[in-house]
């Protein structure tokens, strides 16, 4: 069975009929709505912080900590980002319908 085949992908088609899908390697990947772009942005502004205050750019001299923080930073401020701009369409939607 294809990447394209399989249920899961065929469900995500019917739900997002307007995602755009591509295949890398037999994985499918579905391009990133704005809310996600914008996620990635926060993400790497957290990630280049954290890198800026090690003042190393080489991975290959971070202990193990170090590049866990850094993940960590990344993920963080990408699920943080998610939840913040939840939270304000949420607000924004509670504002419209109690006028």
């Amino acid at each position: 069975m294809s990447s394209r085949d399989h249920p899961i992908m065929q469900a995500i088609a019917r739900a997002f009929p307007a995602a755009i899908v591509t295949y890398a390697k037999g994985h499918a990947l579905i391009d990133p709505n704005p809310a996600e772009i914008a996620a990635m942005d926060i993400a790497g502004q957290r990630g280049g912080e954290y890198v800026e205050s090690l003042g190393r750019t080489d991975f290959a001299t971070w202990t193990q900590d170090e590049w866990k923080t850094f993940v960590a930073r990344i993920c963080g401020g990408y699920v943080d980002s998610l939840h913040d701009l939840r939270a304000a369409a949420a607000e924004g939607i509670e504002k419209v319908r109690g006028s």
